[in-house]
Parts: C-alpha cells; structure tokens; sequence
C-alpha cells in the first residue's frame, strides 16, 4: 500500500542481509529521485538508517521544490 519511495525505505530498513552484494538503496533512491518522484518531507522523518536519512535530507536541500 505505499509507493516506489516508501517500497525501497522499507526493503533497506527491513531486509535482513540489505547490505548484500547488489542492494544499493541509496542508489535506487537517487534514481527514482532523479526521475522526479516527489519526496514527502515526513518520510524524511521517519527513516531509521542514518545513511538513508542523511542522503534524504541533502536531496530536500538541493532539490526543494520536489519535497511535499
């Protein structure tokens, strides 16, 4: 019931081997971002992984008008 964003944060936040060989979320975050899906500042919020987080935050800076 979520969406493409919300679908990668929960694999990356939930799979227990999500630092595998070929499980790059941050990769796939940056391309569905780059591909102009929006980015709900409360997702933001509520990333657990510090990486996740950080990588979600500097995106919202550099590209304001796509947080919702």
């Amino acid at each position: 019931g979520g969406t493409l964003l919300t679908t990668i944060l929960h694999g990356a936040e939930n799979n227990p081997d999500r630092h595998g060989p070929g499980r790059d979320y941050i990769a796939c975050l940056d391309m569905v971002l780059h591909h102009g899906v929006a980015l709900p500042r409360a997702v933001i919020e509520q990333v657990g992984a510090d990486d996740l987080r950080a990588f979600l935050t500097e995106w919202a800076e550099d590209h304001p008008g796509q947080v919702v």
